[in-house]
């Protein structure tokens, strides 16, 4: 799922706020928490983004070996997502 730029600035505020609400205190202002919060999440969607374009590499290189086995491409995609994003220590 892609999220556009105001998605996760949206995120991030509805975030800081339900940290408010249960009662945390920031050292900084909201402002540059609600930053902080967005740049942490476009930081994983990029990396989830990296990742999906090795996948990618991956399953072009063995496309052939995909096909005679009769192997679903979108299932051994998935799989071989999560054995990338385990490799990297990403949790998906």
């Amino acid at each position: 799922m892609r999220l556009k730029k105001e998605e996760v600035a949206g995120l991030s505020g509805q975030i800081a706020a339900s940290l408010k609400k249960i009662g945390c205190q920031f050292k900084a202002d909201e402002a540059t928490v609600i930053g902080k919060i967005a740049s942490i999440i476009q930081k994983n969607i990029n990396q989830e983004l990296g990742i999906e374009e090795e996948v990618k590499r991956l399953m072009e290189r063995y496309k052939g070996d995909v096909a005679s086995q009769s192997v679903d491409p979108q299932r051994a995609y998935q799989m071989i997502k999560r054995q990338v994003a385990k490799e990297k220590k990403f949790i998906l």
